[in-house]
């Protein structure tokens, strides 16, 4: 029991405080905003007191006057991130695993060094998001996180490509910047669960050896054993260099050649003609020019400015990149007057175009305009493409002819002729194909009419209903009694027998041939 002053409006709060092994009471007065620690007793004090003296009351600690304190007049400040995080408790770790996962493929997926985690930025910017995860170091990346989740990866791929039944494949070899030589091959299948197309690398590895068709063959031959997709290939897509070529015919899988470097080729072949040769020449020096002299890239950018012109850069061709010749003759036609000007007034610019040169410009891109289109239509991995291939072919015939007809200079009448010509020759056999033909009769966008352009309809769909029919027998031979219908539970006549038997001499029976066509019928 504790006594207090008998001040007004005063309270007394108690309560228990544990100090070491020991429990003691606490009281504490609050009086009219003063507030005052009366005393701490602990229970065994305060019982053996009361057994010795049982009449006397409880000793009272003197009450002190306490001045009231002045209300503050600093402001009350929020409480910072830093208030509740520095100081805390590690993180777990499952969360640190989490992060060491997440640092990887920041790593990976950004192209970004090692090194990254010694940036003195980024080691700040970790901190403030996160104080107490420490950053693994570039040798723990490097040693051990880094092969850790490659394995991790490995074995989710493997796992889902072990569901894939039929895959196809695309295959190319590339040069570094080091003049190394790798091969990388993808795998494309469609995952089974979710309808969803799926893109996977095998690999992008050295290969050292001479790219022989041999040596190409026994590569791809062992990164399939690798992942034992053997038997599942329907088909390999490559470019159309002899070495792979022969070395897909080796592993005797079906090749098909990549329709977007055979127009690539077909779009040289008109560039090698002597008129257009000499005119993307001059153009390459003046993009040139204009890149390399400041004062006429200013000067440049000034006249636009004045033609209320958007500021377009030039562009350089590339000889490794597709469409870049298109595109350096497209951006350089867009700035036709501002170019003019500019090259006018500078002493030591290249020689002005005059205005069959600008013709000819005009005429080059509307010939090559639909390539470039179609290319990029063509260079995707989420959609299949192979389907659109023949129509894509005539379209392609039909805007050549066009151009031919609408532009009859020489030099123009050269470039739809070739065009023409190295369309059918590097592409007709490519989209009559058997593979192909039957994409285009099973896509229900496009079906037989997607086949009247290279007048393969009939053939097609002779060739997919005599498939059907060969399906269609061997199901029935592995399950001959599954015409037959069931035995009814109840042996009681029913009054339907006879219309029921009528019905069934008269109803046509179920072919294999009639089956077939009800399939295609349902694309």
């Amino acid at each position: 029991m504790i006594f207090i002053s008998p001040f007004e409006t005063c309270s007394v709060l108690i309560w228990n405080v544990k100090v070491g092994k020991k429990k003691v009471f606490r009281a504490s007065m609050r009086c009219q905003g003063a507030s005052l620690d009366l005393a701490i007793f602990s229970p065994r004090s305060i019982k053996s007191r009361i057994d010795e003296n049982p009449d006397d009351p409880m000793p009272i600690p003197p009450i002190l006057p306490i001045a009231t304190p002045a209300p503050s007049t600093s402001k009350a400040k929020q409480s910072t991130l830093d208030f509740f995080v520095e100081g805390g408790k590690p993180i777990s770790k499952v969360k640190a695993d989490k992060l060491d996962k997440q640092l990887i493929r920041l790593i990976v997926k950004e192209y970004n060094p090692f090194s990254i985690v010694e940036d003195k930025e980024f080691i700040n910017f970790v901190k403030l998001l996160c104080p107490t995860y420490k950053l693994p170091s570039r040798k723990t990346i490097s040693n051990g996180l880094l092969n850790a989740i490659c394995n991790d990866t490995v074995d989710e791929c493997r796992k889902g490509l072990d569901k894939v039944r039929y895959i196809s494949l695309t295959t190319d070899g590339w040069t570094s910047i080091n003049n190394e030589s790798f091969i990388a091959t993808t795998v494309h299948f469609i995952d089974e669960e979710d309808g969803d197309l799926k893109t996977l690398l095998l690999g992008c590895s050295r290969f050292e050896a001479s790219h022989t068709s041999v040596n190409l063959g026994e590569d791809l031959k062992s990164k399939l054993q690798l992942w034992g997709l053997e038997g599942k290939v329907v088909c390999v897509t490559t470019d159309n260099a002899s070495n792979i070529v022969g070395a897909i015919a080796q592993c005797r899988f079906r090749q098909m050649g990549c329709f977007a470097h055979s127009l690539n080729l077909i779009v040289k072949s008109c560039l090698q003609l002597e008129d257009v040769k000499k005119v993307v020449s001059k153009i390459k020096r003046t993009v040139m020019f204009f890149k390399q002299s400041t004062v006429a890239l200013q000067r440049l950018k000034e006249n636009q400015r004045h033609m209320q012109m958007p500021e377009l850069k030039l562009k350089q061709d590339v000889e490794t990149r597709w469409n870049s010749t298109y595109d350096m003759v497209d951006r350089f036609v867009k700035n036709k007057e501002p170019i003019l000007t500019t090259l006018v007034v500078l002493e030591s610019a290249p020689t002005n175009f005059h205005k069959d040169e600008w013709e000819l410009m005009k005429g080059l891109i509307a010939f090559l305009e639909i390539f470039h289109s179609i290319t990029v239509e063509i260079s995707t991995e989420k959609h299949v493409s192979i389907s659109k291939l023949p129509l894509l072919y005539g379209f392609m015939n039909d805007h050549v002819k066009m151009c031919t007809n609408e532009y009859k200079t020489k030099a123009l009448q050269d470039v739809g002729r070739i065009l023409s010509q190295q369309i059918a020759d590097r592409l007709l056999k490519v989209v009559t194909t058997s593979h192909v033909c039957e994409a285009v009769l099973l896509d229900p966008r496009f079906k037989e009419l997607g086949l009247e352009v290279i007048k393969m309809d009939v053939i097609t769909k002779e060739k997919v209903k005599a498939k059907l029919v060969d399906y269609h027998n061997k199901m029935i031979k592995c399950n001959p009694n599954s015409d037959q219908k069931l035995p009814s539970n109840s042996q009681k006549k029913s009054y339907w027998d006879a219309f029921d038997k009528n019905v069934s001499t008269k109803r046509p029976s179920s072919s294999a041939e009639a089956n077939a066509i009800i399939e295609m019928d349902k694309t």
